[in-house]
């Protein structure tokens, strides 16, 4: 987890320092391109078996990482490097708001109080 919240600092401070010379989307491709030769090079070395058949959530999933990406670099590059972290953060929030209001998970009392702190301490914070 170290290493994750290290490597997600150093993109996000390269992707401010680079601010001039490239746009969002030339960040996300180049992230992007990154990480698929990286995953070649780990399906070559292990072939993935996929035994789920839900073809059509990996590509949401997908989809949806791809999403989030552009709109981080997005906030990077347009909003003080704090405030970007910072939103980028809050996700553990809406994870827990969402899995609530999709799925109907409910863990106890103690988890709602902090989803509830989580929204109170973004809205008074900005």
């Amino acid at each position: 987890m170290l290493l994750a919240a290290l490597g997600f600092s150093l993109m996000g401070g390269s992707a401010k320092l680079l601010k001039g010379s490239f746009n969002t989307g030339q960040l996300v491709f180049f992230r992007n391109l990154v990480g698929a030769i990286g995953l070649a090079a780990a399906f070559i070395i292990k072939p993935p078996v996929n035994k789920g058949g839900k073809f059509h959530w990996l590509v949401f999933r997908g989809f949806m990482g791809t999403v989030a990406l552009y709109t981080l670099l997005y906030c990077v590059l347009h909003l003080p490097l704090s405030t970007a972290m910072t939103y980028n953060l809050s996700s553990a929030v809406f994870i827990a708001l969402f899995s609530f209001l999709l799925f109907r998970e409910y863990h106890g009392p103690f988890v709602l109080l902090a989803v509830v702190v989580g929204f109170l301490g973004n809205a008074v914070g900005v």
